[in-house]
């Protein structure tokens, strides 16, 4: 018996389950971050600002995170898990689709920095639950496949290749960089209830 296949034995459906949901958290998380990066340069044309601003946008979100893993996380020691990471998901999604309804650089801007909220509370509290719920000897295995969620997102984007990237290059030049964020909104509240 490999590996997989212990591990796919190992678990009941609750506990495939929670971590699935970490996973898509984690990988639909990543999608949401990488809409501004993809559309940089549309973006900073809509926004008529240099791209060092939009640029800038990302370093802002990141920078939340922390902030947002304190929040959720005392939400979740006091709640339990699955509550406030549905929340969670629920919060960075209703933002991420804001971003789209920017009328400025400014608005933009804290949108964004709100949005790194919701992101690190997805990271810590998804892969709380993830870990929390699967016996002791899969969560190291189990660690590594949540964290596939951001390169999952990132290279394959769902699709194969360059998904992510191709997703957002044909929104932003296509449908308008505005649609990007809502498709990220959409998968994001979508996958909730998985």
């Amino acid at each position: 018996m490999t590996t997989s296949d212990s591990l796919r034995t190992s678990l009941n459906s609750q506990q495939w389950h929670a971590v699935t949901a970490s996973f898509l958290g984690w990988t639909l998380d990543a999608f949401d971050f990488f809409v501004a990066v993809f559309l940089v340069n549309t973006l900073a044309a809509q926004f008529h600002v240099p791209a060092s601003k939009i640029i800038f946008t990302t370093a802002s979100t990141l920078a939340m995170r922390p902030l947002g893993a304190l929040i959720f996380g005392l939400l979740a020691d006091r709640y339990g898990r699955r509550t406030p990471l549905m929340a969670n998901v629920v919060f960075f999604s209703v933002v991420e689709l804001l971003c789209g309804f920017s009328p400025n650089y400014t608005m933009f801007l804290v949108l964004r920095t709100i949005y790194g909220i919701g992101m690190g509370g997805e990271w810590g509290v998804g892969a709380s639950l993830a870990m929390e719920s699967v016996p002791p000897k899969w969560r190291g295995t189990i660690s590594g496949i949540v964290q596939a969620g951001v390169s999952v997102r990132v290279s394959a984007g769902g699709g194969g290749g360059k998904g992510c990237a191709a997703a957002m290059g044909l929104a932003g030049d296509v449908l308008g960089w505005r649609a990007a964020g809502a498709a990220g909104a959409i998968h994001s509240v979508e996958s909730d209830g998985d």
